[in-house]
């Protein structure tokens, strides 16, 4: 290449340099990396480093041998400054450069005449003639020395080609730089023709062809260098964050491409960021909303990352934690009271804690929070001062066991006196209205005995003191006889009922009148909730190293959202109005809680209007897994 542009830091290091050939004008190519490149030795380009000015400003012009072939290089060369300012400190520099041999190439096309330049020791660096001129360096350097000294321009006779020419001496000088010497070579047969009226000719020659030099390095340092300094200087202002800059620079070479490229860029890089503000704006408004509807719950709210790590946490919570701080050490040890799963939300599960500290009980939920893609993010955390409800359900369970116990006294006498009054008049004459009386008397007396005691095993539950007895038992004849037992009624109000049980059930070990209970409450729930016509089928199997017992009926079946909150407490599902079915509600959750303390499960599957199928399962070695109170 004939041209090039460079571009030092501020040590004079070479960081990017591009070519390209003007006469051709071919693409800009970079240069190839022929090695490590530094210009800070050269003074032109130290005094731009450094940032000295004179009369004619900044800019300064040296020669420097560059290029693979080591050819010398007219460079023009300005500095670049911090945040594009005129005053701020240089932190690099950009030159641009065009071969010595190619300007004189161009000027000698302007004229008759042959140029060749000179250095300061007398060494040719370039010319338009096909060979350099042949002279002996000696004879040369005095001529050399005058032309840089004196202030008449010497002569000398040079040979090229078997032909003589004169040729004069003068030198060249830029911005106050002596760079060489130029000499003009006439061939001598035409200086003699002309005589020495020629001589002001070559002296106009000499003048334009300084004044060519110069404006052909002037030329090529204002179209390559002032657009890249421009888009040096709009390429700051956007990395400080002003994307309104543009470069404005409209021209068809490679510079041109890629200053409308770099407008095109930081137009879409504005819009954007105009776009993420926008959401930015949105998601300030939307977490300002959340902290404003968080800071209106009384109770405490902490959401923790998968690490545990408190992320955000409302007023009421660091109210609570803090009353909590403060006062743990009067208040006594930490105790937990309950824990366990609570009743669901949609699909997600809650698990539902209470800590008694001193005379408060805390509540807590916690339940996984998930994105939309199904990533977990952590857990968020209600936490309630639930200590007047908790007392108030300690009052109200005393309460229960209390009217329980004193219920049952009356109505114990009532069954026994019922019983007594039937058997009395056995072959006596009764009429069949007075029988129906007295065996209604009984079976109601049966029903409120059943309920007052689910109350009152309810009651030990909520206290802690409902004891298991561990003795062996045969689970499938205990089955057997509860069936037996029902049969008749399931006769009389049209029911089929069939049991079924595998051979070689194990002997468990185990509280068996508390099971016998929890069965009866299966079966009875069967009874109730199926109607004549239908069938109910109770099964003992193994399965693993479980035994379980499964209560199958054709009745009304379980709507979905009742059947999670089955087995809560005086929970009673909705019911088609055809079902009149009495109790409190705490059959099944007194069922579970005795299939629990003897390290079992119990769950159900049901269908709305086909019926339901209630299992429960003991492991075989249960007896190591009961619960003692």
């Amino acid at each position: 290449g004939e041209s090039y542009i460079l571009f030092l830091d501020e040590q004079g290091e070479l960081v990017l340099g591009y070519e390209r050939d003007p006469v051709q004008r071919a693409e800009l190519r970079v240069l190839p990396a022929v090695g490590p490149i530094s210009l800070t030795n050269t003074s032109f380009v130290r005094k731009v480093l450094q940032g000295e000015a004179d009369l004619l400003g900044v800019w300064r012009v040296g020669l420097v041998q560059f290029g693979e072939r080591g050819e010398i290089v007219l460079f023009f060369a300005g500095p670049v400054r911090e945040g594009g300012d005129p005053d701020g400190a240089p932190v690099g520099a950009v030159l641009s450069g065009t071969r010595m041999r190619y300007l004189l190439t161009q000027l000698r096309e302007k004229a008759v005449a042959n140029l060749t330049f000179y250095n300061e020791k007398g060494e040719v660096v370039a010319s338009t003639f096909p060979e350099p001129p042949a002279q002996d360096l000696e004879s040369l350097q005095p001529l050399v020395q005058r032309a840089l000294t004196a202030e008449k321009w010497p002569e000398g006779i040079v040979s090229v080609g078997g032909r003589s020419y004169t040729q004069l001496y003068f030198p060249l000088r830029m911005r106050g730089v002596t760079l060489g010497v130029l000499a003009v070579a006439l061939p001598r047969d035409l200086i003699l023709t002309t005589g020495a009226t020629s001589r002001w000719q070559l002296t106009v020659i000499f003048t334009l062809a300084v004044l060519g030099v110069i404006a052909i390095g002037y030329a090529v340092s204002r179209r390559i260098i002032v657009p890249i300094l421009q888009l040096v200087r709009v390429s700051q202002a956007v990395a400080e964050g002003d994307l309104e800059q543009r470069t404005g620079i409209r021209t068809d070479d490679e510079i041109g491409t890629l200053a409308a490229t770099f407008d095109e860029m930081t137009a879409k890089l504005e819009e954007r960021t105009r776009e993420l503000e926008a959401l930015l704006k949105q998601q300030r408004e939307e977490a300002s909303k959340v902290q404003a509807i968080l800071a209106s719950i009384a109770d405490g709210v902490l959401v923790e990352d998968q690490n545990g790590q408190i992320i955000l946490m409302n007023q009421a919570a660091q109210d609570l934690i803090g009353q909590l701080s403060e006062e743990f050490a009067e208040m006594g040890p930490l105790q937990e009271i309950s824990s366990g799963p609570a009743s669901q939300r949609g699909v997600t599960p809650w698990e539902e804690r209470r800590f008694r500290i001193g005379d408060k009980v805390i509540a807590s939920r916690t339940s996984p929070v998930y994105t939309a893609d199904g990533e977990r993010l952590g857990n968020v955390v209600i936490m309630r001062d639930i200590t007047r409800e908790a007392e108030v359900d300690r009052l109200k369970d005393e309460f229960i066991a209390q009217v329980s116990h004193e219920l049952k006294t009356p109505l114990t006498a009532i069954k026994g006196y019922s019983e007594l009054l039937l058997k009395a008049v056995i072959g006596r004459d009764l009429n069949r209205q007075q029988r129906e009386f007295l065996e209604t008397i009984s079976r109601h007396a049966d029903t409120l005995v059943e309920m007052i005691t689910e109350l009152l095993d309810f009651t030990q539950l909520e206290a802690g003191t409902l004891g298991l007895r561990q003795e062996p038992f045969a689970i499938d004849t205990m089955v057997e006889q509860v069936v037996e037992e029902w049969a008749p009624r399931f006769e009389e109000k049209g029911i089929a009922i069939s049991v079924e049980t595998e051979e070689a059930i194990p002997i468990l070990v185990g509280d068996e009148r508390r099971l016998r209970w929890a069965l009866l409450h299966l079966v009875k729930n069967a009874y109730d909730y199926t109607r004549p016509g239908g069938e109910v089928h109770v099964r003992v199997y193994c399965n693993n190293h479980e035994v379980i017992v499964e209560v199958a009926d054709t009745g009304v079946g379980i709507a979905p959202e009742d059947r999670r909150h089955l087995f809560t407490r005086f929970f009673r599902a909705s019911l088609d109005r055809t079902v009149d079915v009495r109790g409190v509600g705490l059959g099944l959750y007194v069922a579970k809680s005795i299939v629990e303390m003897h390290g079992g499960r119990i769950w159900v599957e049901s269908e709305l209007g086909k019926g339901s199928t209630f299992r429960f399962a003991l492991p075989i070695d249960s007896g190591a897994s009961i619960t003692q109170a």
